[in-house]
């Protein structure tokens, strides 16, 4: 049951993301509405980087810094989906699932505003700052560089990393950020 709650609170997480993300894309194609083909074509740059357009950019997958699913975990995840779609929770369903802010820590720190994943800058930010339990979402904002607008751990590898776990964006990608779509 355990197993089975981690795998729908990841699908949960992952949808959440992908509407964070979509609400940028929804806010890119307004844009375009609004300046027409002018850009396309034209250098992209994020983070100090340059791209020969944002199509490159997307192409070069430095977006999401997310380790990939292994084959057993995608299958879990897609099981998961399938019997919470069963249920009828989709969309804006009442789920049971409910996000309520607990805490906002803003911590001046360089090197963990600079982190990347897999590095000690990151685990010595989590480390410090990481509240809670499994129960619970820890999202942090920094700006990783390298072009990524950030990652994420799974639910299912709380267990051998408790002090890891949470969702890590590039703090100006949100909606409403500076950052390009």
């Amino acid at each position: 049951m355990l197993r089975d709650s981690r795998v729908l609170l990841s699908a949960v997480v992952v949808i959440v993301l992908l509407a964070l993300f979509s609400w940028s894309a929804r806010d890119h194609a307004l844009a375009q509405s609004i300046l027409g083909d002018e850009r396309q074509g034209e250098p992209f740059q994020l983070d100090g980087l340059t791209w020969r357009d944002q199509q490159t950019f997307i192409n070069s997958g430095k977006r999401c810094a997310t380790r990939p699913v292994e084959a057993v975990e995608a299958q879990a995840i897609a099981a998961g989906l399938a019997r919470f779609r069963a249920e009828g929770a989709t969309g804006g369903a009442n789920t049971p699932f409910r996000f309520v802010p607990v805490a906002v820590d803003r911590t001046v720190n360089d090197t963990w505003f600079g982190a990347s994943p897999g590095t000690a800058a990151e685990q010595e930010m989590k480390t410090s700052l990481h509240q809670g339990t499994a129960k619970g979402l820890n999202l942090y904002t920094n700006a990783p560089g390298g072009g990524l607008l950030g990652w994420a751990t799974f639910p299912w590898d709380y267990t051998s990393a408790p002090l890891l776990d949470g969702v890590v964006v590039w703090y100006t990608s949100l909606p409403r950020g500076s950052a390009p779509p």
